[in-house]
């Protein structure tokens, strides 16, 4: 118990298994059969609201590519949202919060949540998904001393290596579309594998393939994608890498992936 506890350190409470409560009226208490969890109140030296908003943080980008993959995620029960997208449950709370307070979530019939202007969140997820949370992925820029990647990565099986191809790789295995030049691997484990598979030599300035760490769990929801044989990250995650950028095919290739895979109607 604490006069304040903000909510960075309730986060690290929750993390470590730690039940709290400050005089404020935030707690957190979890017991066999007990989950109570009361956030978001803030005393007069808490930071002004129009900088609390969490939802496009990397903490909130998270918890809307789960939500943004299949609407239905975001009445999961806490626990598995928080492990299937590696967030703190006290985080998933005040996020949740949050997109109460706009437009984008709604409560319907027996308090079930409800996502609106999907087409729109999308985009703007999009935008906040490459600067905040992709450059915090980046394992390192490599290239092959065996393939030539750009057209040898759908030779390479994935499955041992717990891995799934994203960016450029996943836009031609969703839509035969794009011809990659620089191929993108998601990668789940830290033991490398990968890069003996793929015979890789950490770039200078010659780099065929970035690897990026996985920020999801398929133990607790089923996110990667198996297209013909072939690992892919989801096609909002493909969409997201490939709608941002400058090249005008790669932004052919994520409105193909949308009009196939995602087809949200904005409302």
């Amino acid at each position: 118990m604490a006069p304040v506890i903000y909510p960075n350190i309730g986060d690290e409470l929750v993390n470590a298994g730690i039940n709290y409560m400050d005089s404020l009226g935030n707690f957190y208490i979890v017991d066999e059969e007990i989950f109570l969890v009361h956030l978001g109140q803030k005393g007069a030296t808490a930071v002004p609201k129009d900088k609390t908003n969490r939802i496009f943080t990397e903490t909130g980008v998270k918890l809307l590519f789960g939500i943004l993959n299949d609407p239905d995620f975001i009445n999961l029960p806490y626990r598995q949202m928080a492990g299937a997208v590696n967030v703190s449950m006290a985080s998933i709370t005040v996020i949740l919060n949050e997109l109460l307070n706009t437009k984008y979530v709604h409560l319907g019939q027996r308090n079930k949540k409800i996502l609106n202007h999907k087409k729109e969140l999308l985009d703007r997820w999009a935008i906040a998904y490459k600067e905040q949370l992709k450059p915090k992925l980046l394992i390192g820029n490599y290239y092959s001393k065996f393939y030539k990647l750009s057209q040898d990565f759908k030779k390479i099986d994935l499955t041992e290596m717990k891995a799934a191809w994203g960016g450029e790789a996943a836009g031609n295995i969703y839509t035969n579309y794009l011809s990659p030049q620089k191929i993108t691997l998601f990668v789940e484990d830290d033991d490398k594998k990968w890069m003996s598979a793929f015979k890789l030599i950490k770039a200078n300035d010659k780099d065929e393939i970035e690897v990026l760490k996985q920020f999801w769990s398929d133990e607790f929801y089923q996110f990667t994608k198996v297209i013909d044989g072939k690992n892919a990250v989801p096609p909002i995650l493909a969409y997201a890498d490939l709608i941002t950028s400058n090249d005008s095919r790669k932004v052919e290739t994520a409105q193909k992936i949308f009009d196939e895979y995602i087809q949200f109607t904005d409302r």
